[in-house]
């Protein structure tokens, strides 16, 4: 008999959730009948014993993760090989780890906040946004911390050459709110160049089109490498620009967006991982020269996603393996560390609160963090680094500690490059969250390269 295909796998785990929901809720409910329904429309192939079988597989996968299991069901652990890790990607996507995904009080207080200020961090997925992502727009400007109006401390740095000879450019009154709890947005060069709305949905002599995700990224200087800042949601965008009230550089610059605080989100510094390809990194689907860029479908949808749950592939060529650079100096060593170690913690007090995150880096455990955000906590372990590549070894320990059944729903590899970066510049984390198998990604998409040595090696690009 052939083995269990992926759709078999999923029917029996959703049969078997099933169950155990009408188990925990008092509900009567058949295993016999369960079994034949699933023969006479899934799974022909199989017997009422290989079902039952697979379904004590279940239990066992349940058990090793630490949830309910259904009664009646003992597990059993010889799974089969490679059958185990599909089960578990199966009952994690039926069933996601409470820590992934906030519950329904987090999200209805993210939608009832209509006066929040942007620049706040939400708890991770604000509640009421489909899955289809809206026209979106991307707009490349320079980097600043808050782009709240002018400010010596806050320069505006960029490659564009108005900032080559101004402390600021228009772009720092982006997050700025205005009478109205409104903001204007402006872009490069903003008074001579048109937006071109009709590639948004506009028809040819419309003046705007309203309901477009603006998305703002930025270049960080020191690593080079271009980031997410922040966005407007259900933005109006204007086909020609609209001279402002400000006086900036002795000349008034023209704005191009228009969004609401409410539905806007500056991105905190510390939080600025979702990484942008340009079009020599990624040709076809990057930004190019242009400050306006109208995105890529693939883009737009892992964009969109990242949006929503705001508030979770390697290029290296094969031969032999890389290995990380290694400090000679210990001091530095310990002070890369210590720097990473504490971006995680204040990432994740934006995110969760001051109280949710627990140091555990002298237990041993093959992790740094323990992070309480409901259900069970995020396990991270957490890697520094001096430059921009994205190279760094797993003690034989932290793999183990990765690679358990039980702990990879919710084990988190939170890696931070320029680490000892100091204002203006910025480390750059990148948040590894655990997918399929043996599948940890960003949230742009960027995989780990595993190397088996007796820890492992890990990479991105």
């Amino acid at each position: 008999m052939a083995g269990w295909t992926d759709d078999e796998l999923r029917r029996t785990a959703e049969a078997y959730l099933a169950m155990l929901g009408d188990a925990r809720s008092g509900r009567p409910y058949s295993k016999a009948k369960v079994r034949r329904a699933l023969i006479a429309s899934h799974l022909p192939a199989r017997s009422e014993q290989a079902i039952e079988y697979r379904m004590r597989n279940i239990s066992a996968v349940l058990d090793e993760l630490g949830r309910p299991t259904l009664p009646g069901y003992v597990p059993a652990k010889n799974v089969g090989r490679g059958v185990s890790a599909r089960i578990c990607d199966v009952l994690t996507s039926l069933q996601p780890p409470s820590p992934i995904t906030p519950g329904a009080t987090e999200a209805a207080a993210l939608e009832q906040d209509e006066d929040a200020q942007p620049g706040t961090v939400p708890s991770r997925s604000p509640s009421g946004l489909s899955a289809v992502p809206p026209p979106m727009i991307y707009f490349n400007i320079g980097w600043m911390r808050n782009y709240a109006g002018p400010n010596a401390s806050d320069p505006t740095i960029g490659n564009h050459a108005y900032l080559g000879s101004h402390a600021h450019g228009a772009e720092a009154y982006n997050f700025a709110p205005e009478p109205g709890a409104l903001l204007y947005g402006y872009r490069p060069p903003g008074s001579r160049e048109r937006v071109n709305i009709d590639r948004l949905g506009a028809a040819p002599g419309d003046d705007y089109i309203d309901g477009v995700t603006v998305v703002w990224i930025a270049r960080e200087r020191s690593s080079g490498t271009s980031v997410i800042v922040g966005w407007y949601r259900n933005a109006r965008v204007w086909r020609n620009a609209h001279s402002s009230d400000h006086v900036l550089n002795g000349e008034r610059h023209a704005w191009s967006v228009q969004g609401r605080v409410a539905e806007s989100v500056l991105v905190p510094v510390i939080a600025r991982d979702f990484r942008v390809q340009s079009s020599r990194t990624a040709p076809g689907i990057g930004f190019g020269q242009k400050p306006t860029w109208y995105g890529h479908p693939d883009v737009d949808r892992r964009v969109w996603n990242y949006i929503r749950k705001f508030g979770a592939t390697s290029s290296a060529k094969p031969g032999k393996p890389k290995r990380p650079p290694r400090n000679q100096d210990p001091e530095l060593r310990r002070e890369v560390e210590r720097a990473a170690i504490n971006h995680a913690k204040a990432y994740y007090r934006q995110l969760y609160g001051p109280e949710a995150v627990e140091s555990v880096e002298v237990l041993a455990k093959g992790w740094d963090l323990e992070i309480a955000c409901g259900g069970e906590p995020l396990l991270v372990e957490v890697k520094g680094l001096l430059r921009g590549e994205l190279i760094c070894e797993l003690t034989p320990n932290e793999y183990k500690a990765m690679r358990a059944l039980v702990n990879r729903p919710r084990y988190i590899v939170y890696v931070v490059n320029n680490a000892l970066a100091v204002a203006p510049d910025a480390p750059l984390p990148s948040v590894f969250i655990h997918e399929k198998g043996d599948v940890w990604r960003t949230a742009d998409g960027r995989t780990l390269k595993i190397t088996e040595k007796t820890g492992a090696v890990l990479t991105c690009s």
